[in-house]
């Protein structure tokens, strides 16, 4: 574990947000990895693309979807196997975690996408790909060459109800304007 997230809990035990026998356990993360357990010291600030929600959206906020459970997503690379990951889109940004508890703990998230950045989603309708949906977007550092994320959902349903919140975000922040500085800015 990084000494920032054993902060961050121990900043967590210290505000008495955790239970006794969690608050135990993360002190003692603490002690072993040598991060201070005193009042004093600062909290490790969320990176501000954490904390980027619809809250951040003015006006426009409740035009925005939210939107969140669990989807498989296909692995890159060899094998493409398929992991369970806990998904939530929020306004303009759509986060993944490992878990449901990993997002409710605010935990650093293993992907982010914004919405700004989508451009297509789609679901796939075929038989070998059941429940499927793909969510293409652009990648500034590859900008000719789209990251394509294959998600699988539990039931069709579920399947046009992500595709209809995702295509929706998109759709609005071209509509209002609002770039990813500006969303930024407004977070911090």
């Amino acid at each position: 574990e990084t000494s920032t997230n054993v902060a961050v809990g121990a900043a967590a035990a210290r505000r008495g947000s955790l239970d006794s026998l969690q608050t135990e356990w993360v002190l003692a993360k603490a002690r072993a990895a040598g991060v201070p357990i005193g009042g004093s010291e600062p909290e490790p600030e969320a990176p501000l693309q954490m904390t980027v929600g619809r809250q951040h959206l003015g006006e426009h906020a409740e035009r925005f979807p939210r939107l969140e459970g669990y989807l498989e997503k296909q692995q890159k690379g060899a094998g493409h196997l398929w992991q369970r990951r806990w998904f939530v889109l929020d306004g303009c940004v759509l986060r993944y975690y490992k878990s449901s508890k990993d997002a409710e703990r605010n935990a650093e998230h293993l992907g982010l996408v914004w919405s700004h950045d989508i451009l297509s989603v789609r679901a796939i309708d075929a038989a070998d790909h059941e429940r499927m949906f793909l969510l293409e977007t652009h990648r500034d550092e590859k900008p000719e060459k789209p990251r394509v994320y294959s998600l699988r959902a539990a039931t069709n349903e579920l399947v046009s109800r992500w595709v209809e919140s995702l295509d929706r975000s998109r759709r609005l922040v071209k509509e209002i304007g609002m770039s990813k500085d500006a969303l930024l800015a407004a977070a911090s």
